[in-house]
């Protein structure tokens, strides 16, 4: 339960940042080609054996991101993740 704890302190801290530098921010609607930008991977890039998928789900008029799999502590591995490179981002 601590770790519980532990981390919702850390997302409401970075909740605070994240509004003090939001001229900073760059929000994604997933509008332009997601899949061209975006990545998925999972641990399995350094010998883990997590695995899962992504695909962009459009509801109610807006569209986002979505995550499953299943997340392997074998290996040493434990993640599943998505990432953009910013350099082909166009807004």
């Amino acid at each position: 339960m601590r770790f519980k704890s532990l981390a919702t302190v850390a997302i409401f801290a970075l909740w605070g940042v994240s509004q003090t530098l939001a001229s900073e921010v760059m929000m994604e609607d997933f509008k332009l080609q997601p899949e061209t930008r975006w990545r998925f991977f999972t641990d399995t890039v350094m010998g883990g054996a997590s695995s899962g998928q992504m695909r962009f789900v459009a509801e109610n008029g807006r569209t986002h991101a979505q995550m499953t799999g299943r997340v392997s502590l074998e290996n040493n591995g434990g993640f599943i993740q998505m990432q953009m490179d910013p350099r082909r981002h166009s807004a």
